[in-house]
């Protein structure tokens, strides 16, 4: 009976030892998605030239795109920050609202799978400095003064996107829960 149970104890250890195996590699590849998403965001910026000479166009590619795209968003604003169909049609913004997808959904599986202490930890720093230096680095209103009031909804946005300004809003909420 005693031998039974020792190699029952060692088959379960090892049945929870390759589950742990899976959701590290599961995070790995999750991680892995979100920082090919990273890399391989794109951002088109019209720059003003001398007045005699026609404007040109930079492209930004990593964190640069996503920093000077939120840096302009930031300054310029939406349209209609409210008409969440017109936000998700727009190119960088939608890549950008998907990047915060694919974050929001590597910290709901970071809480729930069972990984390794270590991996975990490691994973968590990361995403925390993604999001903090890379992903909302130009969306701080004290950098750029105070936003107005909106027409539509009283908030202090400044035509920033509603759906991105909560998507940001829970994913740092969930970051100091996590």
């Amino acid at each position: 009976i005693e031998a039974n149970k020792l190699i029952q104890s060692q088959f379960d250890e090892q049945k929870n030892s390759e589950i742990i195996n899976k959701n590290n590699t599961y995070i790995s590849d999750l991680y892995n998605y979100l920082q090919n998403n990273i890399d391989n965001f794109t951002y088109n910026d019209e720059k003003r030239t001398l007045r005699d000479f026609p404007n040109q166009f930079v492209s930004y590619k990593g964190i640069v795109a996503i920093k000077e795209y939120l840096k302009n968003l930031a300054l310029q604003g939406f349209g209609n920050p409210h008409n969440d169909k017109q936000i998700l049609n727009n190119g960088p913004t939608s890549q950008f609202y998907f990047l915060l997808e694919s974050l929001d959904f590597l910290i709901v599986k970071l809480n729930v799978l069972e990984i390794s202490d270590l991996d975990k930890e490691y994973y968590i720093r990361a995403i925390k400095n993604h999001f903090k230096y890379s992903l909302t680095v130009q969306y701080n209103p004290e950098n750029y003064g105070k936003f107005k009031l909106c027409e539509i909804c009283g908030e202090q946005h400044d035509r920033f996107p509603i759906i991105i300004k909560k998507k940001l809003s829970v994913i740092e909420n969930k970051l100091e829960n996590i």
